[in-house]
């Protein structure tokens, strides 16, 4: 039995079975509100896989994260065999799935400028870099993230 393709062809049983499988499929999805816990816990799966595989871990922990020496020789080899265990950033933040980052970018500057944080977007949309002396906002990081989940959320929701 044929099937159709996109292009409208058909297409025999054999063919079909030669489909290029998603290279994320299976891997865990974060979502805008994942909890900073379980984002932790997401990446250390993926870090003991890469240690499992021979890499050594940072001796520096950072947030929480066991981060894997990424210049040995194993490296390469071992995210390779872990890639089905690393996290995959929310869809909404991935330029490629998301038509409408840049406003949903500048949604997210502008909701920081109004909780008096005036950082400075870079112009790519690739994050923002702080003002010059020290900031002191309570709460920083929820602050940045009810920024970003206000932002970048669904709107017709």
């Amino acid at each position: 039995m044929a099937s159709i393709t996109e292009s409208g062809a058909a297409a025999s049983g054999k063919e079909r079975g030669k489909q290029t499988p998603d290279p994320d499929a299976g891997r865990p999805q974060l979502r805008l509100d994942t909890s900073e816990e379980e984002e932790t816990r997401l990446f250390n799966v993926w870090s003991a896989c890469i240690h499992d595989h021979g890499v050594p871990m940072q001796a520096i922990v950072k947030d929480g994260k066991d981060v894997p020496e990424q210049s040995q020789r194993a490296y390469p080899a071992a995210a390779k065999a872990c890639i089905s265990k690393l996290p995959l950033g929310p869809p909404e933040l991935d330029r490629a799935k998301n038509p409408n980052y840049m406003d949903d970018f500048r949604a997210e500057i502008a909701c920081l400028h109004r909780a008096g944080v005036k950082v400075e977007p870079n112009a790519d949309g690739e994050g923002y870099t702080w003002p010059s002396g020290e900031v002191n906002v309570p709460n920083l990081s929820e602050l940045q993230k009810r920024c970003r989940i206000e932002a970048f959320s669904d709107k017709d929701e």
